[in-house]
């Protein structure tokens, strides 16, 4: 079984700051699932997408409400009981309007390590080489719909081409969420 190296923890964290957010701590959930076929890992990330997207909305409402003096259980019951129409209302009420949040905070980041061409000197030879890294990669802007499926499966094409044979194949499933008023956790 082959092991993934994952970054560490401050390199992670370190993602959230280089691209100039707000300074807060993402809450990152992350899964490895042996999934036998590339279709049904595309299906996975197609559904975990609209499960960020979902918990997004449903958060970003559950603070809106807290924030106006609304208890946490009577907060949770006014969010069970109303369709996603009704809860881009109650942002719109204050201000918000969901459908220009950025996409990081509706449909989470996706990490992935693709492979990198550099260049390097080689002092034996005294010539200039090139040779491939394989480096993680940080996707802020991600697709949705049938692009997003088109962009799972580039991924997944692009591990076959590394050699990354498996009967089973583990694929790391990342995503993350921070909302504007609180941080939200499962």
């Amino acid at each position: 079984m082959r092991r993934i190296r994952l970054p560490s923890r401050r390199k992670l964290s370190g993602i959230h700051y280089a691209h100039g957010h707000t300074g807060k701590h993402a809450i990152f959930d992350c899964r490895l699932i042996p999934l036998p076929i590339v279709n049904h890992v595309v299906d996975y990330f197609r559904w975990r997408q609209e499960d960020a997207h979902r918990n997004s909305l449903n958060s970003h409402c559950y603070w809106a409400l807290r924030k106006d003096g609304v208890s946490a259980n009577e907060a949770q019951k006014r969010m069970s009981r109303i369709s996603n129409s009704k809860k881009n209302e109650i942002l719109f009420d204050r201000g918000i309007n969901y459908n220009d949040l950025p996409s990081w905070q509706k449909r989470g980041i996706g990490l992935f390590y693709r492979n990198e061409q550099r260049q390097g000197f080689n002092p034996i030879t005294k010539e200039t080489t090139s040779y491939t890294r394989r480096a993680l990669h940080v996707e802020i802007e991600l697709p949705i719909g049938q692009e997003y499926s088109k962009f799972l499966y580039t991924i997944l094409e692009d591990m076959n081409k590394e050699n990354f044979t498996r009967t089973t194949p583990a694929v790391p499933c990342c995503s993350a969420y921070q909302s504007n008023s609180r941080q939200w956790q499962r």
